[in-house]
């Protein structure tokens, strides 16, 4: 079963736009930039308010960014399925237990209203990790003796083995550390290092040009494994983290072990709902 695809979700119709917006999702053709198929995930025309859409994108094919709900500076963060329907408040990630608990501005952030709906520039990670999608966002939030701060913030996302995303699937909120103070730090972009020849070492497939890490059969013990990135051999399947087209192209599972799924071009570990 496909739950995932290679598919990007890109807002379409500029960063701000006050008479409505939309998300589409564009199937890439075989040649060139040219795209294949264009199909409108959701279209937002309320006049009431500016839906501001940051350009962000979701890896894999069962969920899209919808960027932020904002009546700047007040802003939101929302998701969308590839399959269309009604955008999915990250509420968890922001701050709330759900969305009747951000309706009701109840929330478990230690200084209450004031680090709410302050919630800019989603982006996401280029490859799924863990069983999770990651996103990255700036917030405005307190940092102790320091008060409120405009820093950089990550949260996973759960990758739906049912490609359902009309729940919120987001987590708690992380910082990012490393990050200078009063400089209103924005705009995080996540993205890989440069791709290593075959011959150099590795930790993942994710690591090499040619996405297969070869690992020892016997790997030392209390020591991160490390592998030497090699040409993939023929007829054999993709491990975690390594390269791959479809979900045929990933190893079965081991028993009881959750599936794997072809994810933005590597096999990826989905969480059993």
């Amino acid at each position: 079963m496909t739950v995932h695809a290679s598919l990007l979700t890109v807002e379409a119709t500029g960063s701000i736009t006050r008479f409505g917006s939309e998300l589409i999702d564009l199937s890439r053709g075989t040649t060139g930039r040219s795209y294949a198929e264009r199909n409108t995930l959701y279209l937002h025309s309320r006049r009431s308010r500016v839906w501001c859409q940051q350009r962000t994108r979701f890896s894999g094919g069962g969920a899209g960014i919808a960027g932020t709900n904002a009546l700047a500076p007040s802003s939101d963060m929302f998701m969308v399925g590839l399959s269309g329907g009604e955008p999915v408040m990250l509420a968890q990630a922001m701050g709330f237990a759900d969305a009747s608990a951000a309706a009701a501005g109840t929330t478990y952030l230690p200084f209450g209203a004031e680090e709410l709906h302050h919630n800019y520039f989603p982006t996401v990670s280029p490859v799924a990790a863990g069983g999770y999608f990651w996103i990255f966002f700036d917030a405005v939030r307190h940092y102790g003796h320091l008060g409120l701060q405009r820093q950089l913030w990550g949260a996973a996302i759960d990758i739906r083995s049912d490609g359902n995303y009309r729940v919120d699937a987001s987590h708690p909120a992380f910082h990012l550390p490393g990050q200078e103070f009063g400089t209103g730090n924005h705009r995080a972009f996540a993205a890989l290092d440069p791709c290593r020849k075959d011959g150099d070492s590795c930790t993942s497939g994710i690591d090499c040009c040619g996405g297969t890490c070869h690992f020892p059969e016997a790997p030392q013990e209390l020591v991160e494994p490390m592998g030497t990135c090699s040409p993939p051999m023929m007829n054999m399947c993709a491990k975690q983290d390594e390269k791959c087209q479809t979900d045929r192209d990933c190893c079965l599972p081991n028993p009881g072990e959750p599936p794997l799924s072809c994810i933005a071009g590597f096999c990826a570990r989905l969480r059993l709902d």
